[in-house]
Parts: C-alpha cells; structure tokens; sequence
C-alpha cells in the first residue's frame, strides 16, 4: 500500500532551507476545519432537544473559544516587537516635535499680529484708493456732461479735452485702487508660498434647544412629528448604551433590553 507523499513543510530534516512556517499559516488549516465542522453542526443540529446534545454544544463552543483565545495570544506575541519599536520610535521623535511646536505658536504668533496690522492697513489703503477712484470718476462725468452742453462756441474744444483728460484719469484711479491687495502676505527668503491670515469659523451654541432642534428631520413613520438626524440617532444610541453598561437600567425614552448568551 502506497503511502501519500508528505508535505514538505510538515516534513523538512536536518540542513534543510526552508523557511519557517508562519503561525498563522499553521493555525489557519485547525481554524477551516474548525469552520466546516460548525457548518455541519448547525447542519444536523439546528436546535438542542435534549442534555447530551447541549453538553457536546458547550464542549464544541469552549473549543472555538480556545482556539480564539490561542490566535489572540500568537497575535499578542508577534506584534510584541513591534509596538515596542513603535514606541521607541515615538519616544525619540515626539520631544523634537513638541519643542518645535511650542516654537511654531510663539513665531505664528508674531506674524499674526504683524498680518493683522498690514491687514489694517491694506484695508485703509483700499477704502482710500476706492473713495478717489470713485471721486475721480464723478469729476469725469461732471466734465463729460458740460462738454455734451457745450459742444460749439468759446471753450467748447477745451471742455472737451477736460473731459477726456478726466476719463483717462478715473480709468487710472480705478486701476489703482483694484490693484491694492485683499489680503494681507509676508514671503520668506526661502521661497514656497507666501502666507496670509486665516479665517476660521466655529459655532458658538447659545441657545440649545433651538440648536437640538435643528438636527431634527421629519419623522417618516410618525407623519407631523420630527425625529433626530441620522448621525445624532448614531450618538444618542452610543450614549444610551455606555449608560446601561455601567448599570444604568432607566433612560428617559428608552427601553431597556437584555440577551442571553
């Protein structure tokens, strides 16, 4: 009787160079088997009639519950090394970046103020350049308007020059007052993108029932009344969970439940 060739990771000999086998590769061939057999269980025995069946149950599930135990440890034991080097890594970057952060505020700091005084400026410039673009284009239009009036006779040539001359110089003023920059910039000498002020914006709840209430949607099952958004369902449920896990056993809408396993 023939014997079936054997495999060679189950049988390597002296000075052989294969590579180690993985843990994971090991378990993994218990853990399929371990599936197909809880197949065949749910298969065969749906539903626990009588004591031999529910004793063979609890030793089957204690079994799968080795066997999760055992990946859970191989896991703890390969990633030892590297949570380790991950915090060796940590310990030796974070201080240059906390110090380097603290140097970071202290110096935005100081760019801050000087782009918000800039900021002033530029603003002041602005609003002045605009106030004699729009003076100069009143004059031009004051100078057109006598020109039309005067089109023949004494002075007439002179006060269509004046207009022009007028025009060309409200187009100026106006250019002038375009090219004054919106926002505030510093460059550095190293080049790379100039830096400007930035607006944030944040919400500051001042009224929390009007607030509550904006996060509500039409309630599709309970026509004319209103019910928490998707998202604010999500936390509100989280909250009521973390509560009847440390033992809270009412909430305030909410049935409290419980399951057997």
């Amino acid at each position: 009787m023939s014997q079936a060739p054997l495999d060679y990771k189950m049988a390597v000999g002296p000075g052989h160079n294969k590579p180690p086998l993985d843990p994971a590769e090991i378990a993994a061939a218990a853990v399929d088997q371990l599936v197909a057999n809880t197949e065949a269980w749910a298969e065969h025995s749906p539903v626990i009639l009588d004591e031999a069946t529910a004793t063979a149950c609890q030793t089957w599930l204690n079994q799968l519950t080795e066997r999760l135990k055992d990946c859970k440890a191989k896991l703890a034991i390969e990633r030892a090394p590297h949570d380790q080097a991950l915090k060796d890594i940590q310990a030796k970057w974070a201080p240059l970046q906390r110090k380097l952060a603290v140097c970071i505020e202290a110096v935005g700091r100081m760019r801050g103020a000087w782009l918000t005084v800039k900021q002033r400026r530029l603003d002041a410039e602005r609003e002045q350049k605009r106030r004699e673009a729009a003076e100069a284009q009143q004059r031009a239009e004051q100078l057109a308007q006598a020109a039309r009036a005067k089109e023949h006779g004494p002075g007439a040539v002179t006060n269509k020059i004046a207009a022009q001359e007028a025009a060309a110089e409200a187009q100026r003023a106006a250019k002038v007052a375009a090219a004054v920059p919106v926002r505030a910039q510093t460059k550095s000498d190293l080049g790379g993108r100039a830096a400007s002020l930035r607006t944030y914006h944040f919400a500051d709840v001042v009224d929390w029932e009007a607030c509550w209430m904006h996060f509500h949607e039409d309630d599709p099952d309970n026509p004319g009344k209103r019910r928490p958004a998707e998202s604010l369902r999500a936390e509100l449920q989280r909250l009521a969970n973390e509560q009847v896990r440390h033992g809270a056993r009412e909430i305030p809408g909410c049935w409290i439940d419980k399951e057997e396993r």
